[in-house]
């Protein structure tokens, strides 16, 4: 699948305040197929690094809500501790550099 040019969009004025209708090549599908609300691109210009915490960023990847599914990416940018916190349903967690140390299990 290619990629989908967005250089040509730029955001509204902050003062805006209608809706603005940008181009979306898979309206159709997400229409049909679907849950409002739930796509999230892959570039990061659509998906951005979101700060979480002092140290540390978050990047949603995907969000499959009729199965209670998702996929983002942390990135501790020095050591750190995210603090206990529950989720519903599987976790898998891949470290890609360094350790981790899961607190709520040995």
């Amino acid at each position: 699948m290619s990629a989908v040019d967005t250089t040509h969009i730029t955001a509204p004025p902050s003062t805006a305040y209608e809706i603005i209708n940008v181009p979306d090549p898979f309206r159709d599908l997400v229409a049909r197929l679907g849950v409002p609300g739930t796509f999230v691109g892959p570039s990061e210009q659509e998906s951005p690094w979101v700060p979480f915490g002092p140290g540390a960023a978050i990047r949603h990847l995907a969000f499959d809500v009729r199965n209670n599914r998702f996929s983002n990416v942390l990135w501790m940018k020095s050591p750190g501790v995210v603090g206990t916190h529950k989720h519903h349903g599987t976790v898998v967690m891949i470290c890609l550099a360094g350790s981790v140390r899961y607190l709520e299990y040995d």
